[in-house]
């Protein structure tokens, strides 16, 4: 069985963040999977869908049935480790992965890191992926990993119309992931249109 909870990040990230996040939520008997691999090498794909250098994956049995069991104490902290891992993540010092396209299919000023990412289950199979901004002194990752957590903890609350409120056409079946970001004009996880970032 999967565990309710990933991380994977490339060799040569510094691992002092993933293994704390792993750390203090393994402390409060939760299953966290931590797992270092090799750079993947050269990539072809949609920018946008593709993995990053590192990534927290969130399964279906977390919101769907441990969150339940546990309760609103062990979300908290996943809130707290999550704001936390992002925001050393994004600003330990390193080289975006250097991104090569074809004429006019690849946005010179890209607002979303290829460095980390965060991704979810929803209830009804689709996998979610947040997009997370480059690093500004304007960011506010609490915010924006908040965000993301509140979201999909109402797609299980309330099923999949939470999804067509980002803006997404939820009759729409295959393109996984779903691409999705913080808004913080209005506080709200939005649907980030991956053909758009040209």
């Amino acid at each position: 069985m999967r565990p309710p909870l990933a991380l994977l990040y490339q060799t040569g990230v510094p691992a002092a963040p993933f293994c704390e996040f792993a750390d203090s939520l393994r402390a409060n008997s939760i299953n966290v999977h931590l797992e270092e691999r090799p750079p993947l090498g050269p990539l072809a794909g949609v920018v946008w869908t593709m993995l990053t250098g590192a990534a927290v994956f969130i399964a279906s049995s977390y919101f769907g049935g441990i969150l339940k069991e546990i309760g609103k104490d062990h979300y908290e902290l996943l809130k707290r480790a999550l704001a936390k891992v992002t925001q050393k993540t994004m600003e330990t010092e390193r080289i975006e992965p250097v991104l090569i396209g074809t004429g006019g299919k690849l946005s010179q000023t890209d607002p979303f890191s290829m460095a980390f990412s965060v991704w979810a289950e929803t209830p009804g199979g689709r996998t979610i992926k947040l997009l997370i901004p480059k690093k500004t002194g304007e960011v506010d990752y609490t915010a924006v990993t908040n965000a993301f957590l509140d979201f999909i903890a109402r797609c299980y609350d309330e099923g999949e119309g939470v999804l067509a409120e980002t803006g997404f056409d939820i009759t729409r079946r295959g393109g996984s992931p779903v691409t999705v970001a913080y808004n913080p004009e209005t506080g709200k996880i939005e649907w980030a249109n991956p053909f758009a970032n040209r």
